[in-house]
């Protein structure tokens, strides 16, 4: 869900960008149900979350003053990187995470049913295309129908190696000697020996250091030099298709597609007068 919705700025963006005809842009925006206030808000949260960067340091140079951001330069290098995104999306909501249980049904640390949201794509995503078993959320509801069924709303799948990465703590990660498996916040199984995670613990121990370090002085070469490194650790880890146990023939792998937007200097407001007057054109001609 969260990715189709940078799906669906970086392909408005990207169409602007081409100078499209008012009808072109008009056809585009309905096809694809979106809506140009909200983009070209999400566009100026963009740009200022860059300022952000270059104020305290994280960047070098402010942003150009583009109409419609986009950020083309190194630091965005890894924008279209599927699986570190995904990542980098359950960090920020993790506890927040479900498991696939059957067709449009979840289940969370503390609800063994719960219902996928009929507006997330994860709801109108044949199950065969479900690749990765776990998915983190915004938020759960509970519907008004009778049973009052909980909802759960805003899904985006992430992998095994992200959760283990970069959203549990070391405090949230522990091992079962009778049953040699790990587990995470207390519900989550996963295959490990001791040795292994006590290694995983302790580049957990490293990275968070790091970015401590990160914090503290952005522009400290050798850390950076350092965070280089182990973002290209995350980035192979999160990607490589895992394989659960010996009894199943399908790995578990991030799958999909960001597309990949453009920066304009083109105004977005001088397509809205002229896409509203085409939209009256055509429903004229239609009537």
């Amino acid at each position: 869900d969260h990715l189709a919705a940078v799906n669906g700025f970086n392909s408005w963006a990207a169409k602007v960008a081409e100078n499209p005809s008012p009808t072109d842009l008009m056809a585009f925006l309905t096809e694809h149900c979106l809506f140009v206030p909200s983009l070209r808000n999400i566009s100026r949260y963009k740009r200022q979350f860059m300022d952000i960067l270059a104020e305290t340091g994280f960047v070098d140079k402010r942003p150009p003053k583009y109409q419609i951001y986009v950020d083309e330069s190194p630091n965005s290098e890894h924008a279209q990187d599927i699986g570190l995104v995904k990542t980098v999306i359950g960090a920020g909501l993790f506890p927040n995470i479900a498991m696939y249980r059957s067709k449009k049904i979840l289940r969370s640390k503390h609800d063994n049913s719960i219902a996928i949201s009929t507006n997330s794509i994860v709801c109108r995503t044949p199950v065969e295309e479900i690749r990765n078993p776990f998915f983190c959320f915004e938020e759960l509801m509970k519907t008004s129908d009778v049973g009052n069924r909980i909802q759960v709303r805003g899904l985006t799948s992430v992998s095994l190696w992200g959760l283990l990465l970069l959203g549990a703590t070391n405090a949230q990660l522990a091992y079962r000697d009778d049953l040699n498996l790990g587990l995470i916040d207390d519900w989550i199984v996963f295959r490990a020996s001791f040795a292994d995670l006590d290694l995983l613990k302790r580049f957990k121990a490293f990275l968070s250091k790091a970015l401590v370090k990160k914090l503290t002085n952005p522009k400290d070469f050798d850390n950076n030099a350092t965070m280089d490194i182990i973002r290209d650790i995350l980035r192979d880890l999160v990607n490589a298709p895992l394989r659960p146990n010996n009894l199943v023939e399908e790995s578990w792998e991030d799958i999909g597609v960001i597309n990949k937007g453009r920066a304009s200097m083109v105004d977005p407001t001088i397509f809205i007068e002229a896409t509203e007057r085409a939209r009256k054109e055509a429903e004229a001609r239609s009537e």
